[in-house]
């Protein structure tokens, strides 16, 4: 067992692919070393914009050695009337490259049959490795690869030196037209001449001694981060952390340096937001503010090099943040010039999806849906209407169209800058909210039900159209859409908004929409956002107690969903919970069992009944109005808790009673009694679907 080091160097790599282009090599490296029977131990991944990088413990010196057997024709088969071989026994042979004397015959249960076994030993793991690497390197998924030379498989960047040791000795071998050797390079500037790697283990330490490169990503992520703190602290201030952006430099560097930059104080005038993403988007800075979260006139750039002469490399950075701030400043103040609402006529010259319209036409459907929705939670509807009409038209101002990820939120202060409402004002913003998973939810109920209708006319209107999302392609985003709409509809604060009907909505969308013949059925969309939500709700509940909740018909409030299956999977530990189950089960199956129907069974008939029936319905008819009653006020433990106090005359039931009684009369009034019972537990769920 040896370590095996591999690293590629190239040309930069995209700093926001770095990281999964990095997990993608190491991956396939492994997988490559699985299929060809070589053992392996623990893997490390270094990556820098230049190098990626893996080293392997404890990989074996060869291949597994291993007995290979093969099935071939019945003995039946493999000769002919005249006693020649056939063309299956001949082409078998063939096949395994050996003569038929060298095949065997064995006998089995179903006759005998011609076997080939051979005694395989493994090849050297040094002789396979420059296969295994190219075809590594070869099955990384990458979106735009490129081409430099002709005969050279695409990479992402072309490919300039591969290192390659197995127990500290270069391995012999060219490829992606290169040779292997042990020669690495470091820092562009301050280390361009080869270095020489002699063990793997040393690895990251030469690197960083001689190649002036921190090939560790997490301890560069980790410098990175002390730095920008020690800076800010020199300034009196805090990092605007923005992990995304940490990442990102992390990817752009190899040797950073954080320096403090300062612009002027008139810029401070635009909203913070404009000033944090034009830092981001444009120079991958880093913003700092005080301790009211105010924005200072610095911002903190990562250099790749330890110049002795910094000054130039602030005022480089400060005259581009300048010239990016004034042009950001130009966009605010030319915006401010004209009122929000004088783009809602300009919505319909902007195309939302050429059959579902313009931004207009969604629009004016975003608003006949949230005034439904307004409707039942309370909203009055000129507020509604404002904030609906108001909500796409920030998309149309020159600072969206430079940054799109300031969309709702620069509605949000140009709406405040002329007067609207303040509820208006933050509908437009919170409308987009929650943007990614794990993202704030809305903290206005107008916000909310503007957010609602957006995504539910998207999702029915895309489906219609007949563009639902396909295996890992959903280019609509409808995935996410639906699972924010899911958040939306269980918001925590709100709820008002945990009655809205799933199904209702998806109705209502689609009558707004003017498709003559739409692609999907209101059934479709309603099955996509379900399944979002069982996919979420399985990854915390037991998947027994998500299907007994799910298998009941007609239950559309996400919100109602969720609070019984957490109340059923509560009570699953409860020590009640496996007798009445198992009661239960025995009233289903009886049940299940009839063919004749519940409608046919009729009510219960006192007149007809033994002690232990009548004892059972009047059970049922003291706690039916207890547990309806409770599930109308979604108290789904209360409701659980009554039916506990069946098991016992259940059980007295079936111990003391004939169910299928030869007079079919008496028989009938039985199984009404159990139906009656059953009815009871599907109010809350399907508990034939729970596992004991």
């Amino acid at each position: 067992m040896h370590d095996l080091f591999i690293e590629i160097g190239c040309e930069e790599i995209p700093a926001k692919q770095l990281n999964t282009i990095a997990a993608q090599f190491a991956s396939q490296l492994q997988q490559q070393l699985q299929q060809a029977d070589i053992a392996m131990g623990e893997t490390k991944v270094f990556a820098t914009p230049r190098r990626l990088a893996v080293l392997i413990n404890a990989v074996a010196e060869k291949q597994a050695d291993k007995s290979i057997e093969r099935k071939g024709p019945a003995q039946k088969a493999a000769y002919d009337d005249k006693g020649q071989p056939t063309k299956a026994l001949l082409g078998f042979a063939q096949s395994c490259g050996v003569a038929i004397d060298a095949l065997q015959v064995i006998e089995t249960d179903k006759g005998a049959w011609f076997v080939f076994k051979e005694w395989r030993q493994g090849v050297a793991t040094t002789h396979l490795l420059p296969e295994l690497l190219s075809q590594a390197i070869t099955k990384i998924a990458i979106a735009k690869p490129m081409r430099w030379q002709d005969g050279v498989p695409a990479f992402i960047r072309p490919v300039r030196w591969i290192l390659a040791l197995y127990n500290n000795q270069p391995l012999q071998g060219t490829v992606m037209g290169l040779p292997l050797g042990n020669m690495t390079y470091g820092h562009r500037v301050y280390a361009p001449m080869p270095i020489t790697i002699d063990k793997a283990e040393n690895y990251a330490q030469l690197l960083r001694d001689k190649g002036f490169v921190i090939a560790d990503i997490e301890q560069r992520r980790a410098t990175i981060y002390q730095q920008i703190q020690q800076v800010a602290k020199e300034k009196h201030g805090f990092v605007v952390i923005d992990e995304d952006l940490l990442t990102e430099v992390t990817g752009l560097v190899e040797w950073p340096v954080a320096l403090a930059v300062g612009f002027n104080q008139e810029f401070l005038q635009l909203p913070q937001e404009v000033l944090i993403t034009s830092m981001k988007t444009h120079q991958k800075c880093f913003a700092l503010a005080n301790e009211h979260s105010e924005l200072l006139p610095f911002f903190i750039t990562i250099a790749n090099m330890q110049s002795d002469k910094p000054a130039h490399i602030i005022a480089g950075n400060q005259r581009v943040m300048t010239a990016r701030l004034s042009d950001a400043k130009f966009f605010y103040d030319n915006d401010k010039k004209h009122p929000l609402v004088d783009n809602v006529p300009r919505l319909d010259n902007v195309l939302f999806q050429k059959q579902l319209g313009s931004l207009g036409d969604k629009m004016r459907r975003i608003e006949k849906l949230a005034l439904a929705i307004g409707e039942q939670v309370g909203l009055k509807a000129p507020i509604i209407s404002k904030a609906a009409k108001l909500s796409k038209c920030d998309l149309l101002s020159d600072m969206v169209g430079e940054f799109p990820e300031l969309q709702g939120v620069m509605g949000h202060y140009y709406a405040l800058h002329h007067g609207e409402d303040a509820m208006v004002a933050l509908a437009i913003e919170e409308h987009y909210l929650p943007r990614f998973a794990g993202d704030v939810l809305p903290t206005s109920l107008l916000g909310a039900v503007i957010g609602i209708a957006d995504r539910m006319d998207t999702l029915v209107g895309i489906f219609c159209i007949g563009q639902k999302p396909t295996g890992d392609k959903d280019p609509y985003a409808l995935r996410r859409n639906a699972i924010g709409l899911l958040r939306l509809l269980q918001h925590p604060q709100y709820q008002a908004l945990w009655q809205l009907n799933s199904k209702q909505l998806v109705s209502e969308a689609k009558n707004n929409l003017a498709i003559n013949k739409p692609s999907a059925t209101e059934q479709d969309i309603i099955d996509f956002i379900d399944e979002r939500l069982r996919i979420e709700l399985t990854e915390h509940y037991r998947q027994d107690v998500v299907q007994a909740v799910f298998s009941l018909p007609d239950l559309h409030s996400p919100y109602d969903i969720r609070q019984r299956i957490s109340a059923l999977q509560a009570f699953a530990e409860n020590p009640l919970h496996q007798p009445l189950l198992a009661a239960y089960k025995r009233v289903d199956n009886i049940l299940q069992k009839q063919k004749i129907s519940v409608d046919a069974l009729g009510d219960f008939k006192a007149n007809l009944a033994s002690a232990p029936e009548l004892l059972l319905d009047e059970i049922c008819t003291q706690h039916a109005k207890r547990i309806h009653d409770a599930v109308a006020k979604k108290e789904y433990a209360t409701a659980l808790q009554l039916l506990a106090v069946f098991t016992t005359p259940i059980s007295e039931f079936f111990d003391k009673v004939m169910v299928m009684a030869e007079d079919s009369a008496v028989r009938n009034n039985r199984l009404a009694l159990l139906q009656k019972v059953r009815c009871l537990f599907v109010a809350i769920a399907d508990f034939s679907c729970l596992i004991a």
